[in-house]
């Protein structure tokens, strides 16, 4: 002998359930996500200046992000501490990062500017086909 199905009403109860726990499910990773990856980075009193630059040496404008720390010290006492990115990364890479600033703040007036310039997306830092990038 066969066994009937569900009912309608156990068939409504079961998806407003699947649903329930798919919004409950789509929440806690909105959270996580909004506390993480979206959340907005401490840039703990420094200043991003984002300028473009023409590069002769490779024939195009690029983009480069310049940290102002905090509490800098007097002019002419500064440094600059120049990160060259990786392939597939860009002046931004290193600007989202609250570690970077962190580490900044930590230094206090011996704190050097900062320049995180775009090497294209190779990013070799070395003269290749596309420009001179060694020069640039």
């Amino acid at each position: 002998m066969s066994r009937p199905g569900p009912s309608r009403r156990q068939v409504r109860r079961r998806r407003l359930v699947a649903l329930a726990a798919i919004a409950i499910a789509a929440a806690a990773v909105w959270l996580v996500l909004a506390a993480t990856v979206f959340a907005p980075v401490n840039k703990q009193g420094a200043q991003v200046i984002h300028l473009t630059l023409h590069s002769k040496a490779v024939g195009r404008d690029l983009g480069v992000n310049v940290v102002l720390p905090a509490r800098p010290a007097a002019r002419g006492d500064r440094g600059l501490l120049v990160f060259l990115h990786g392939r597939g990364g860009s002046e931004n890479t290193s600007t989202d990062n609250d570690v970077v600033f962190s580490g900044l703040a930590k230094l206090g007036r011996r704190a050097p500017v900062m320049a995180f310039p775009d090497g294209g997306d190779h990013s070799y830092w070395h003269d290749r086909a596309e420009g001179d990038w060694g020069a640039m």
